[in-house]
C-alpha cells in the first residue's frame, strides 16, 4: 500500500502526503532520548527511500506503516517526515526470525532465533506470549533464558502496540514506551480512562 508519488512514478511534491508499507533495510540515526530517527526503507515494490521522525526503536528486516509528508533535505534529497511509523507485527516465519535475532529482545541472539523459528514455526508468536517452559524444549535455553526471551518479547509487543495510541494524547515516544512497560496490556485504558494519571 503506497499513496503519495509512488505508485505513479511521478515525482513527489514537497508538503504531498504518503503512506505505505515498507521493510526497514537500516536505521541511519536514532536519538535515544526523544526517539528522533532517520530510516532507511524498501517500499513494497522494491523503491528505496528515506524516512525521518519519532518513532520506537526498530531493527533492520522489520516492517512498518508510516505515514508523513514529503520533504527535501538541501544535502541528503528527497525524504518522508513521519508523522507516524507503527511496526509491522511478524507475518511470516522469515520475518520473525529476524525480529528474534535482533538485539531489541532480549537473551535471544542470532542461533536461538532461529532454533525457536525451527523448533515451533508459525506457532512462535503464541508460544513467546504463553508459558516459557516451552522454550527449554531447545538445546542450551535454560529456564532463566526461556523467561528473559518471553519477557522481552511480550514487552516489545505490548510497547509496539501502545505507543501509537499514547502518542495521540500528547506524549513523546519515550513517555509513551515507560508508561506502556509499566502498565503492560493495560496502558491505553489506563491513560484513556484517567489522562491525569500521567502527571503523578
Amino acid at each position: 500500500k503506497a499513496a503519495g508519488g509512488l505508485d505513479d512514478g511521478k515525482k513527489p511534491m514537497n508538503g504531498e502526503y504518503i503512506e505505505l508499507n515498507a521493510e526497514v533495510l537500516s536505521v541511519i540515526y536514532r536519538n535515544d532520548e526523544n526517539g528522533y530517527s532517520v530510516l532507511e526503507l524498501a517500499t513494497e515494490d522494491n523503491r528505496m527511500v528515506t524516512a525521518v521522525g519519532v518513532c520506537v526503536p526498530l531493527a533492520s528486516g522489520e516492517r512498518v506503516h508510516i505515514e508523513g509528508v514529503w520533504t527535501y533535505h538541501r544535502e541528503y534529497g528527497q525524504q518522508i517526515r513521519m508523522s507516524l511509523c507503527r511496526p509491522m507485527p511478524p507475518e511470516s516465519t522469515e520475518q520473525m526470525e529476524v525480529f528474534l535475532r535482533s538485539c531489541i529482545v532480549k537473551g535471544c541472539g542470532p542461533s536461538f532465533a532461529k532454533a525457536i523459528v525451527e523448533t515451533f514455526g508459525e506457532d512462535t508468536h503464541q508460544v513467546l506470549l504463553g508459558d516459557p517452559a516451552m522454550l527449554t524444549r531447545i538445546p542450551k535455553i535454560g529456564m532463566a533464558t526461556a523467561i528473559k526471551i518471553c519477557n522481552s518479547y511480550r514487552e516489545n509487543m505490548n510497547i509496539r502496540q501502545n505507543v501509537g495510541a499514547l502518542m495521540e494524547y500528547g506524549l513523546t515516544v519515550n513517555q509513551a514506551m515507560r508508561i506502556s512497560a509499566f502498565y503492560g496490556d493495560g496502558a491505553v485504558g489506563v491513560v484513556r480512562e484517567n489522562p491525569y494519571r500521567l502527571a503523578e
